[in-house]
């Protein structure tokens, strides 16, 4: 139980997307993404700013995820920032989580799924309005932006077969159970394994 100095040494963002708990007497960030990742990527500005200026090189962030996915705009502002963030990021699936949120799950330096969760790998969906040289040319534009991102951030993680699955829209799922899951963590992390 909390005592009310404790209580004080807490502070605490809530938005309707993100619940962002800082502990002031120590060097810890607990991030909260519950629902969806939302448009547009603004809504991030203060997790942004947070993870790219308060938190330090000893600090540690914890990114609980129970998500359904959402938007890859927002999802690539956010992780652009874990990668720019200088302290410990690590990720951990509460929930099955989805499409954008496997992006950010993927991006910090370390990995958990816990019982019963699972991540689930798909292909983009998109919504284009306009001309037809118009959304032929914004389908293109937003293949070629988000396949970059999933092969950057699925390698090592992903096989080859699996990330080239979801570009021909084949689901990939990842289950806390799989046999392969500690293998797969381990490639994918194995330069912060030592961390």
């Amino acid at each position: 139980m909390k005592n009310e100095e404790q209580e004080k040494e807490e502070k605490e963002t809530t938005s309707e997307v993100i619940s962002i708990k800082r502990s002031v007497a120590s060097t810890d960030f607990d991030i909260t993404f519950s629902d969806s990742v939302e448009s547009p990527p603004y809504k991030y500005a203060e997790l942004c700013y947070i993870l790219r200026e308060e938190v330090k090189e000893e600090d540690t962030v914890n990114i609980q995820l129970s998500n359904y996915g959402g938007d890859c705009d927002s999802a690539a502002t956010i992780v652009n920032a874990i990668r720019d963030c200088k302290g410990t990021v690590n990720c951990i699936v509460n929930a099955p989580s989805y499409s954008a949120a496997t992006m950010i799950a993927l991006a910090g330096h370390s990995l958990e799924l816990k019982p019963y969760t699972y991540l689930m790998f798909h292909n983009f969906s998109n919504t284009e309005t306009g001309k037809g040289g118009e959304i032929k040319a914004a389908v293109a534009n937003v293949e070629r932006v988000i396949h970059s991102m999933m092969s950057s951030l699925y390698s090592d993680f992903l096989t080859k077969k699996e990330i080239n699955d979801i570009f021909n829209d084949k689901d990939v799922y990842v289950h806390w159970d799989d046999k392969d899951l500690k293998e797969r963590i381990s490639r994918k992390f194995k330069e912060h394994e030592d961390d």
